[in-house]
């Protein structure tokens, strides 16, 4: 601390958040009848722009068309990557294009907490198909 009582540096929970920041990395894997979203890292305020950009490009020019969304390397998700999965949902179904995720525990975790589990009903893992929406 200085002398006036103030801090003079950042916070420690500001310098460790800085370092534990995980970027949102999204590999895109076309198909001739889905495509497919490899998303990990954090989905949060930050990043869930990026999720949007990349459905709306998956989904340009095709018709009925599925698009598996893969959360399973998803390490984390706040209230704005939560808003981001459901806008993805609307505008795939307004869009008449088909929704599967395939998701982690931590994911089926935050959708049942929320009251979103049978909104999108998500695979666990990759024993399981992905679920249809």
């Amino acid at each position: 601390m200085d002398e006036s009582g103030g801090s003079d540096g950042p916070s420690r929970a500001a310098t460790d958040s800085a370092s534990r920041r995980v970027d949102l990395t999204i590999t895109v894997t076309p198909g001739p009848q889905d495509t497919t979203l490899h998303v990990a890292g954090e989905l949060d305020q930050a990043t869930a722009s990026q999720l949007s950009d990349a459905i709306e490009a998956s989904i340009a020019a095709r018709e009925r068309h599925v698009c598996v969304l893969d959360l399973s390397s998803v390490e984390f998700v706040d209230s704005s990557g939560l808003s981001a999965l459901i806008d993805a949902k609307r505008t795939l179904d307004r869009r008449q294009h088909e929704l599967r995720m395939i998701t982690n525990e931590r994911i089926d975790r935050l959708l049942e907490m929320s009251g979103l589990g049978d909104y999108f009903r998500p695979a666990t893992d990759n024993a399981r198909p992905a679920a249809t929406f």
